[in-house]
């Protein structure tokens, strides 16, 4: 049995992830065990010290937050592990991440390059490499152009549908409302559609909206959103031979990292300022 801890099952992102760690277990002919921790530090500790009774023979785990240290008391070499979509700091270990980064900064980039110059972030987790990154490349884009974000249009949305409902709505509020959106997950993205429905907001002609992740809805909603694409099903295959590595004593002696880049698909719910 290897274990599989995400922090947020209704992600469609984490559960793609999912299958592809699934499908190389069962390669091997292991089970996964799935645990889920609604991006709480404590259920997490409570899984870890679980795991390190070796009722498991390794586990992949995308941390609730990057400066819990409870992964700092596994010993690696009888029970090894992989981060996945996130690293934690002062833990040295197998990784696989995306670059995130570049993925926001070519998100708001395009929207920048339409017009826009009040582009609202719904924001991640600050504790996490996902939350963090996704901020510097916003910020990023701006810079390009010699300019600053206004930190008024900066929310945090906790990567949850109703985070991501909830800044929506106090960025409509505002008096200088933004004329687009990047919004940085998947479940936000959620959130966000819902307030914008419920404003009676209309895409992309009052609002231009991305979103990072792709998903099986993002391609057939009401206009086609355009995205920042991840490979979730490949980072679970990846990750999981990478652990797998590590079981049968076959891995290389370094901690590998692996990082892949995201890709935008552009649809149809940006237009440029008019």
């Amino acid at each position: 049995i290897i274990a599989l801890v995400i922090p947020d099952i209704r992600n469609q992102f984490f559960t793609s992830l999912a299958r592809g760690v699934e499908d190389v277990a069962s390669k091997y002919e292991y089970r996964v065990m799935l645990c889920n921790t609604d991006e709480d530090t404590d259920k997490q500790r409570g899984y870890v010290d679980t795991f390190r009774s070796k009722i498991v023979d390794g586990f992949i785990i995308s941390v609730a937050s990057e400066r819990d240290k409870c992964l700092g008391r596994v010993n690696r070499q009888s029970l090894p592990f992989v981060l996945i979509d996130r690293l934690c700091k002062g833990v040295s270990a197998d990784a696989v991440i995306v670059d995130n980064k570049d993925g926001a900064f070519k998100a708001v980039s395009h929207l920048l390059q339409l017009g826009h110059r009040r582009i609202g972030l719904i924001g991640g987790k600050s504790d996490t490499l996902t939350g963090r990154e996704r901020l510097r490349g916003y910020r990023d884009a701006y810079r390009t152009l010699g300019m600053e974000c206004d930190r008024e249009i900066i929310k945090d949305g906790g990567f949850t549908i109703e985070g991501g409902y909830r800044a929506t709505k106090a960025l409509l509020d505002l008096k200088n409302c933004p004329t687009a959106l990047f919004i940085a997950n998947n479940a936000m993205t959620i959130g966000s559609l819902k307030a914008l429905a419920e404003a009676k907001v209309k895409i992309p002609d009052e609002m231009s909206v991305i979103g990072f992740d792709d998903s099986d809805w993002a391609e057939f909603f009401a206009p086609p959103l355009t995205v920042v694409r991840q490979p979730p099903y490949s980072m679970g295959t990846l990750a999981g031979e990478i652990l797998f590595q590590r079981i049968l004593g076959e891995g290389p002696r370094d901690w590998q990292e692996v990082v892949l880049r995201p890709e935008l698909i552009i649809r149809s719910s940006c237009k440029p300022v008019s």
